[in-house]
């Protein structure tokens, strides 16, 4: 009696997953599809730009300062430099 009623439990267990598993394939397999035909259409390469817009800074004694950017300007010397000899 307890063999039949495991082996009926195992079933049940092994339709509940097989479903499952059918259903994220149906899921998924248009999403990759799209996806697919997404990359073929991106360029090979991306230009990404970012901008800086805050430093954090740790010093030893442990406290963390925030520090603002500021540009800062070059200084150019007032005689061209010589090449060397």
């Amino acid at each position: 009696m307890l063999t039949a009623e495991f082996s009926l439990l195992l079933g049940i267990v092994a339709l509940a997953l097989g479903g499952s598993l059918v259903r994220q394939v149906r899921t998924l397999v248009p999403q990759m599809i799209e996806l697919r035909r997404e990359l073929a259409a991106t360029p090979e390469l991306r230009e990404m730009r970012y901008t800086l817009r805050d430093v954090i800074v740790s010093f030893d004694d442990g406290k963390v300062v925030a520090l603002p950017l500021r540009p800062v300007r070059l200084v150019r010397p007032a005689q061209p430099l010589r090449a060397a000899a």
